[in-house]
């Protein structure tokens, strides 16, 4: 049984790895056409983040984060800048990521797991909340 779940995932990484050796050379080879010289460039974010994710590791937990904004962020796209539902600023940041590590303390005094949302996605919400005001205070800068 063992074995051909072995099989089974090492045949699964060979076809991923196809298909990623393939996206880089088309990308390569359009980006020397273009006369770009970033080939990942050319690799959707979603693709880059999933391919991090398989690695394992707190890369995969930040990419596991990534493809989470992303999809949310389909939810809101409705035109306008993050920054509507972020009116205050940094304070609107910093409040959302008091509300997510009141929540993750909650998690930890209690010793019943959670029923709605499970600890990873409050660990991943602040993940995002964090990256959403480092952004802000970039584009402030």
């Amino acid at each position: 049984m063992r074995i051909e779940w072995y099989k089974s995932r090492c045949a699964r990484a060979y076809l991923r790895i196809k298909e990623l050796k393939a996206a880089l050379e088309d990308a390569q080879a359009e980006a020397h056409a273009a006369g770009r010289c970033n080939p990942l460039s050319l690799i959707p974010t979603d693709a880059m983040l999933a391919e991090i994710a398989i690695r394992g590791g707190p890369a995969a937990e930040l990419a596991a984060a990534g493809l989470l904004a992303l999809r949310k962020t389909a939810d809101y796209d409705d035109g306008l800048s993050r920054d509507r539902y972020f009116p205050l600023g940094l304070a609107s940041y910093a409040q959302m990521l008091h509300v997510k590590s009141e929540r993750l303390l909650s998690f930890a005094r209690s010793s019943r797991e959670a029923l709605n949302e499970p600890v990873m996605d409050t660990l991943h919400d602040l993940i995002n909340y964090a990256s959403f005001a480092a952004d802000w205070m970039r584009r402030k800068a």
